[in-house]
This record gives C-alpha cells, sequence and structure tokens, in this order.
C-alpha cells in the first residue's frame, strides 16, 4: 500500500523549495545587476572612444590653412579655464570643411589646377612662401599672379570643460549619472568656442580632470628639450611642439555602495604619472587630475593621448 506525504513532510518539502527559488532569485538579482553595470560600461567606454577620436582629429589639424606669417596661435591652453583652443580651416565634423584647392592667379584672374569646388570666403596661402595674402576674401578677389592653395575659412575650435558640474541646479547638460562633481568636456566651435560656459556638444561625460602638456622641441633638431611642457606658464613658438598630451579622468559606470576606490590617490588628486615613483603628487613634476568629492564609489578612468599635429604648427 503506497504512503502518501504526511503535513509535517509536505511542510519540509516546501521550505526546501523556498530556500531554493530565494537562492535562485538572489542570485538571478546580482546577475541582472551586474549585467546592467557593465551595459553602462560598455555604453560608456563606446561613447569615450567617439570623442577621443574627435580630439584626435582636431588636434591633427590644428594649424590647417594658417600660414606662416600669421600672427595667430594655432593652439593655446589655458590651465585655469581648462580651455583648449585650436584653430584649423578643417572642422572634423563639417563636411564643406574638409576641402581645398590649388589655384593660378593670372592678373587678378584665377583657374583652378586641382583639388575642390570652396564656397566664400576662402584663405589663400602662397605654396612657394606659404605666407598668406589678404586674408580670408572671396573667389573674385584673386590675390597676385601666384600659385596658391586656397582652403575653407579658418575657425576656432574648443575642447574644454563645462563651467558647470554635474550637480549645479539648473544646469541643462547635467547628467544624474555622473558624481555631482564632475563635468562634460564639450567641443564649441566658431561662436561656442569662449571660455567658462556650457557651450558646445557633449563629447565625453562625467570627467573628474583634464590636462594638457606639450613635447617642446626647442632648437627643432628632433630632440625633445622638454616633454610634457606646461604651455599655460609661458608660450613657446608652436612651430616647435613636437606633440601635444591629452590627460582625463573619467567616470566609469554608476555609483556603487560596495566600491572604496583608493587607487594611485593622493590628497584627493589621481597620481597618472609619478616621476619618482613615491605614490605622492608631486607639484610640478607629477601629472595629477583631481577626484571629485564623493569619489571613492566611483570607478575613474584614466586616458591618455599624445598627438602629432599634421599642419604647419609642425613644418619639421
Amino acid at each position: 500500500m503506497k504512503k502518501g506525504f504526511t503535513l509535517i513532510e509536505l511542510l519540509v518539502s516546501m521550505a526546501i523549495f523556498a530556500i531554493l527559488i530565494t537562492g535562485v532569485y538572489y542570485t538571478y538579482i546580482s546577475l541582472y545587476s551586474d549585467y546592467k553595470h557593465q551595459t553602462v560600461n560598455v555604453e560608456s567606454e563606446i561613447e569615450n572612444l567617439l570623442g577621443q577620436n574627435i580630439i584626435r582629429l582636431d588636434i591633427e589639424h590644428a594649424g590647417m590653412g594658417v600660414p606662416d606669417n600669421s600672427s595667430i596661435d594655432p593652439i593655446e591652453w589655458d590651465n585655469t579655464a581648462k580651455h583648449l583652443k585650436i584653430v584649423s580651416s578643417v572642422n572634423s565634423t563639417d563636411q564643406a570643411s574638409l576641402k581645398w584647392a590649388l589655384i593660378d592667379c593670372d592678373n587678378g584672374t584665377w583657374s583652378k589646377l586641382s583639388g575642390d569646388d570652396l564656397s566664400d570666403p576662402v584663405t589663400f596661402i602662397n605654396v612657394f612662401t606659404l605666407a598668406e595674402d589678404n586674408g580670408s576674401t572671396t573667389w573674385g578677389a584673386c590675390p597676385g599672379n601666384f600659385v596658391y592653395t586656397a582652403y575653407p575659412s579658418r575657425t576656432n575650435i574648443a575642447i574644454k570643460l563645462s563651467n558647470d558640474t554635474n550637480g549645479t541646479s539648473g544646469y541643462t547638460g547635467a547628467l544624474k549619472i555622473c558624481n555631482e562633481g564632475t563635468y562634460n568636456l564639450l567641443r564649441g566651435v566658431g561662436g561656442n568656442s569662449g571660455k567658462n560656459d556650457n557651450r558646445g556638444s557633449h563629447i565625453i561625460d562625467c570627467v573628474a580632470d583634464f590636462n594638457v602638456t606639450f613635447d617642446y622641441d626647442e632648437d627643432g633638431g628632433g630632440t625633445l628639450d622638454a616633454d610634457e611642457y606646461d604651455l599655460s606658464k609661458s608660450v613657446p613658438d608652436p612651430d616647435k611642439i613636437n606633440a601635444v598630451n591629452v590627460y582625463l579622468l573619467v567616470q566609469e559606470g554608476k555609483y556603487d555602495q560596495s566600491l572604496n576606490f583608493t587607487n594611485k590617490v593622493d590628497s584627493g588628486k589621481y597620481v597618472l604619472k609619478d616621476k619618482d615613483q613615491d605614490g605622492n603628487c608631486d607639484a610640478g613634476d607629477d601629472i595629477c587630475l583631481d577626484l571629485p568629492t564623493g569619489y571613492e564609489h566611483y570607478k575613474w578612468n584614466p586616458i591618455v593621448m599624445k598627438v602629432k599635429p599634421m599642419g604647419p604648427i609642425n613644418d619639421d
């Protein structure tokens, strides 16, 4: 004769089943939370990579369309305002600016030898002396009897930190996912290239700090006299800039209460380059980036870029 479950056995079975279900539930929740966290990280990495490529293109084209006889500095860094200004005829986000033409001027009339059709106004640069004639002008004002390279008119491009943090009340560009003490890295073109404002397009979000230095070759002999040169303290000849170094400290992922970020931290600063390997942030020697309040519960990703300008800024 078959014996059925007693009430006690049934209750015990149900209790065991409930424990198993609870374990499966918490395992699922843990895996799902980790999945969401990793998804945010991947999305951030992709967006940051796109932003880095835009910065690289802008720096590579610094000085394009700027002649040798110009008083314009093709690249300037203001460490106080966290503002990198680039002057170029090439705007990587404007297809119309990615053009040039080789023209022959003969007694005020011109003919295109090769290249693209350009809109007015344009900049004429003598191909033999690399000097500019008449500044930005129209096609109807062909200067002299020479062969010129014609570029679209130059524009100012700024890579800069937003003036407000992501915790500033009323800042319309603020992002909730970001630590409230972080900024957003903006790219402003033309009228949006000013300092100490929030104008421009977001290219990298949740940025703790931003710095720029320069590899500098004083005599043009190919040997660096100074790497990581601070252009904000003293302005050298821009033609002697061998490379531009960009440093960013960017939040990775969301707030994590269980995290205690202490990696390479000294007195609230992230020690990016420690020349004497002492673990401290030594002013004037090391490259250190500021961390915001509450940084401990976020992951921080340092971004280092070394970009060699391809334009006349570096014609050696």
